[in-house]
């Protein structure tokens, strides 16, 4: 790849000539620019001729390109001449391309960005090929290749076309998947581009070109004549550094025919002279290994040894000045290749070296692929871990809706059974209406109404409750009198007290307790308590319901002078097993009611319990926060 790497270089070398003049840079035309730098007075022109002048140093005295343009950078930061600045980088990035790849991409990338945001096609195509060689040298042809395309779409769009023969004659050279039709294509509209725009720098471009194609062709000794006449055409010209390159091609040409080795050696003695002179160290760094194995071959060794020490000395000052800038990017293969073409006796640690290399590319290969698995090992861990979070939290939520299900069935069973008994009663007695009295008629009517009408409120409040939950399994609490909602959940129970001769007794410690619950919930258990106290209750004696305070809690007791229970009854109440086996048994309500209560009230932040005492009966307790405020939400 030397031969693409040189000759797309010097067709950077070319294009940043050609969008400095248009013509060949000859010393008159420096010495010219050199003299009009005592007499302009702005700052800014100053600079573009600076520019000029490391341009046009291209061709002449490479170490005079980073000297111009490093004075032009400066003056131009001073009076932030953005288009300065950006010249001055281009001349830094070319100087440096054979120098620090590194620093070179970074000097044509920042000057690429300047002269997007100035609008300049031309400049901008100039710097997409000139980044696209620091791509060859980086090795990466893909990116060079793609680079040269859009250097070729965005020069369409320039003033001077001729920046698109630069282009395609860098695509003919670098892009191994053209055909031979679609080279010769691009060639002839090169030339057709530079024939058009009189432009005798590309015209001469072209005609490198077409010399080594007619080479390549079988046409050897009429290429090698046409690159003779080339020769002397910049020689004419005084373009030292295209001089070196076609030195190195006549040599090759040479070389490949069979032909006098003599010959081929004096060719690349020639450029080896005009590269160092005038320090264009990258073709004296291809040119110095050629003559050392051509030595070694003829048996001269003392000159074999002397190139390979004008090489192992040009690396040396290379880097240094390497070091020097700061950068420690290096192009170490293309460097180890010549060392190893000068020195044979190196061979063996080079090759220990690429060992190394590619046992590091082996083992951080492997560190790649373990430390991949890992992470998607902790990837999907990751992700079973939130499935099961989901799976987790699903399940709990269809657990509570269960529970919710049973606890709505419970309390529907539970609590529609009084008021439908009730009206059941007066139903039976409307069979012997004959026999009853207008007055006893009307208070019957009066109690089976509002019988009917705590029945539709509790449905009504049923309703609330299920739509609560639906809406987010969120319970709002909210303040009540004790003593109120006491007094609404007898109302279901009043007919069979009467028919017992029990009646219900609130103390006067009940009418001035708040507590915070949810009304429903706590309905469902104050009617609970209540039917089982009405229930087991002793005919003719009150069932009693007080209130005192605990702390926070506000404790309600319901006491019903009637059947005392054993401590092992009592225990039995508020045992789950006590509604598993009601559910086997379909009692619907019956027996699981406490339960129920019983998770209610833990829900509300309370508790439940019972004591039985001889003589008195048993008494029912159940503890709730005191109301402090006027609202909270508890969460179901």
């Amino acid at each position: 790849m030397h031969y693409r790497r040189f000759r797309a270089y010097l067709l950077c070398s070319v294009l940043m000539l050609m969008c400095s003049a248009g013509s060949f840079g000859q010393l008159k035309h420096i010495r010219e620019l050199q003299h009009s730098l005592t007499t302009i007075k702005d700052s800014l022109a100053y600079t573009d001729v600076l520019n000029e002048l490391a341009d046009y140093n291209h061709y002449r005295h490479w170490d005079s390109v980073l000297h111009y343009a490093e004075i032009a950078q400066g003056i131009a930061e001073r009076h932030n001449y953005q288009r300065g600045i950006a010249g001055a980088l281009t001349g830094k990035g070319v100087y440096y391309m054979t120098r620090n790849n590194y620093l070179s991409s970074r000097f044509n990338n920042d000057a690429l960005r300047m002269y997007r945001k100035l609008g300049d096609s031309m400049r901008v195509a100039l710097l997409l090929n000139n980044i696209a060689i620091n791509f060859i040298f980086d090795g990466n042809y893909a990116k060079c290749v793609a680079h040269l395309y859009e250097a070729d779409r965005v020069s369409r769009l320039a003033k001077k076309d001729t920046i698109r023969t630069i282009a395609l004659l860098n695509l003919i050279e670098i892009d191994s998947t053209l055909s031979k039709r679609q080279r010769d294509s691009m060639l002839i509209t090169a030339r057709r581009i530079a024939e058009h725009g009189k432009d005798e720098i590309m015209l001469s471009v072209c005609h490198q070109f077409e010399a080594k194609r007619l080479y390549d062709a079988g046409s050897k000794e009429e290429g090698l004549a046409r690159m003779h006449e080339i020769l002397k055409e910049a020689d004419s010209a005084g373009n030292f550094s295209n001089m070196a390159y076609i030195y190195n091609d006549i040599g090759h040409m040479i070389l490949q025919m069979g032909g006098d080795t003599s010959q081929a050696m004096e060719s690349f003695t020639k450029g080896l002279e005009i590269a160092q002179r005038q320090h264009f160290f990258y073709i004296a760094s291809l040119l110095m290994p050629e003559l050392a194995s051509l030595n070694e071959k003829t048996g001269n060794t003392a000159m074999a040894y002397y190139y390979a020490r004008l090489q192992l000395d040009q690396t040396a000052a290379l880097s240094a000045e390497l070091q020097a800038s700061g950068f420690t990017y290096l192009d170490y293969l293309n460097n180890e290749r010549n060392l190893r073409e000068a020195q044979a006796r190196q061979s063996a640690q080079k090759r220990t070296i690429y060992l190394l290399i590619l046992l590091t590319i082996v083992t951080a290969g492997l560190l790649f692929f373990l430390y991949r698995s890992e992470i998607a090992s902790r990837n999907m861990a990751r992700i079973q871990q939130q499935l099961r979070k989901e799976t987790e939290a699903r399940n709990r939520e269809l657990e509570d809706w269960d529970q919710f299900h049973n606890m709505l069935i419970s309390v529907m069973a539970h609590d529609l059974r009084a008021p439908f008994a009730s009206i059941l009663s007066i139903t039976e007695a409307f069979k012997v209406i004959d026999l009853l009295s207008p007055e006893v008629i009307k208070t019957m009517m009066g109690s089976l109404q509002k019988t009917s009408e705590d029945s539709i409120r509790f449905m009504e409040g049923l309703l609330s409750w299920i739509g609560s939950k639906r809406k987010g399994g969120k319970y709002q609490a909210e303040a009540f009198r004790i003593a109120d909602v006491v007094r609404e959940s007898n109302r279901f129970f009043t007919q069979a007290q009467e028919d017992k001769n029990v009646w219900l007794e609130l103390d006067e410690s009940l009418e001035n307790e708040k507590v915070f619950a949810e009304k429903n919930m706590l309905g469902f258990i104050c009617r609970n308590i209540l039917h089982n106290a009405t229930k087991y209750a002793a005919t003719g004696k009150p069932i009693t319901v007080r209130a005192f305070t605990e702390g926070d809690s506000v404790i309600t007791a319901v006491t019903n002078h009637g059947k005392e229970l054993s401590e092992a009854e009592i225990r039995k109440i508020f045992q789950p097993e006590q509604a598993v086996m009601a559910k086997k048994e379909g009692l619907k309500g019956a027996g699981i009611a406490m339960i129920i209560s019983q998770d209610m009230v833990h829900r509300m932040q309370g508790r439940i319990w019972a004591e039985s005492e001889p003589g008195v009966g048993t008494t029912f307790y159940f503890s709730l926060p005191k109301a402090v405020s006027t609202e909270k939400t508890v969460a179901v």
